[in-house]
């Protein structure tokens, strides 16, 4: 016959169980890095196609206002559009962001190419910085994002009206 005292039977317990925690925090701690990676994972996914909806709208609501819309996924490609079209294009709206060549670099090219060009300046960062840099060489309107359509539309305007 076996006894154990009280204080025997309590370490003997606490020690099992700490054992099996020890066991499951590797399984925790992977699980909530998982997560994390997951949530971090969704929230550039979201933004992208927010961003990619928020595209194709603002195609459709140009070309219900009337303009025809030619799309440039990255700078190289709006620099080669533009200067294939350069007498059809009254005004590029440029975003600060692309993938390649980026938003200033694309401006001083397509200024290369036709330094009367109209460009609209459009970027989810601030005023100040590049943007500004961008428009003290002579752009000619900067619009913040988000916007909305009918401040889009002012702004167009406003670009193709200056003359």
């Amino acid at each position: 016959m076996v006894v154990q005292s009280w204080t025997e039977v309590v370490t003997a317990s606490l020690q099992t169980l700490w054992s099996g925690f020890i066991g499951f925090l590797p399984s925790l701690l992977g699980a909530v890095i998982i997560f994390i990676i997951g949530w971090l994972i969704a929230i550039v996914l979201g933004k992208l196609v927010a961003q990619i909806i928020r595209v194709l709208r603002i195609d459709q609501i140009l070309e219900k206002m009337g303009h025809r819309v030619m799309k440039a996924k990255s700078g190289q490609e709006g620099i080669e559009i533009y200067e294939k079209h350069k007498d059809l294009i009254e005004l590029v709206i440029l975003d600060m962001i692309m993938p390649g060549v980026g938003g200033g670099e694309t401006y001083d090219r397509i200024r290369e190419i036709n330094p009367a060009v109209k460009v609209l300046l459009s970027t989810g960062y601030s005023i100040n910085g590049q943007a500004t840099e961008i428009l003290e060489r002579g752009c000619n309107g900067f619009i913040q994002k988000p916007f909305k359509m009918k401040e889009l539309s002012h702004k167009i305007r406003e670009v193709l009206d200056k003359s």
